[in-house]
Parts: C-alpha cells; sequence; structure tokens
C-alpha cells in the first residue's frame, strides 16, 4: 500500500458521479471539500479533467468554501467531462497541482468516494454532505481487487501445469 500523506490540503476533491442515472450533461458532479476549520476562498483556483476533449474550469471571484464544508459544481457550470469508461481530475492552486485523482470504469449511478483508505464507488450519493459508505461496498471493492490478483496468479499456475504435462 502506498503510504498516505500526513495531512491532506486544505481543500480537496471528495466525491464524483461521472455516470449518473440520467443525462450525463446535466446530472454529472465534482464535489470538493474544505478540510479546514475556516472558510477558504477559491477563487482563480482550477479543475481539469484529464483525458479525452479535456476541459478546465476556474473558480469565479468570490468563491468560497465554508469551514468543513462541501462545494457542488455541476457539469452544466464547469463544462467538465468525466468520461465513462476512464478519466481523471487535478486540483490546481495558482498552477500547482493540489491533488490528482484517476478512475478506471465508471459504474451507472454510482459516485466514487474519498474514504480513509482510498477511493471507492458507491451507490450512496451524497453531494454537499458527508460521503456515507457501507462496509459492504468497501469490502466488496477490496475483495474484487484481491480476487482480480487470485486470478492473475491462477492463470499463471495454470499456464505452469500445462507446460509440465507436455511428454518428453
Amino acid at each position: 500500500a502506498l503510504a498516505k500523506p500526513a495531512i491532506l490540503p486544505s481543500v480537496t476533491l471528495n466525491e464524483i458521479l461521472p455516470s449518473p442515472e440520467g443525462q450525463d450533461a446535466a446530472e454529472e458532479w465534482i464535489e470538493l471539500l474544505n478540510n479546514s476549520d475556516s472558510a477558504i476562498d477559491v477563487a482563480g483556483w482550477q479543475i481539469t479533467d484529464t483525458k479525452g476533449n479535456i476541459k478546465s474550469y476556474a473558480f469565479p471571484i468570490n468563491t468560497q468554501i465554508p469551514g468543513q464544508g462541501y462545494l457542488v459544481l455541476a457539469r452544466p457550470n464547469t463544462k467538465i467531462t468525466l468520461n465513462n469508461d476512464s478519466d481523471g481530475l487535478q486540483l490546481i492552486n495558482k498552477g500547482v497541482v493540489v491533488e490528482t485523482i484517476k478512475y478506471a470504469k465508471a459504474p451507472k449511478g454510482q459516485s466514487f468516494n474519498r474514504t480513509e483508505s482510498g477511493w471507492v464507488w458507491s451507490k450512496n450519493l451524497t453531494p454537499g454532505s458527508k460521503n456515507v459508505i457501507s462496509n459492504l461496498e468497501n469490502k466488496n471493492q477490496l475483495k474484487t481487487e484481491e480476487q482480480k490478483i487470485a486470478k492473475k496468479l491462477g492463470e499463471k499456475k495454470r499456464a505452469a501445469n500445462v507446460s509440465e504435462q507436455v511428454p518428453e
């Protein structure tokens, strides 16, 4: 596992919805979280996606995120398209990339959520409030990763068994 940074930046990407049940163009969103106790002015900060038709959104003047608060950005406002097959986002402050996230295939109707143990998909959409991930969702995603690894190992073993059966 990767070492976790000791302190999260004050403002972080917190939850995104790349593949909503409805129309992507109308219903996709990106949520930011202010981890500090005081309001932060993010005017001039930018968010940009990282794949396909890359768009960048600059926060307008007087955009504040309250202490321990959220800011939800709807796609019609940002014009950022979150690709369903895979994409990523960068949060940029004065030209410095504060954070980068990436995801592979986005399940329909699920949001990608920051958790203490990493990013996970959830059917529980919580724009503008604390992420709520069921233990089951968390376990299932960890299990899926373990299964992928086990499958790869299994394929290697099978390949070895086949070659052993070849008569001299």
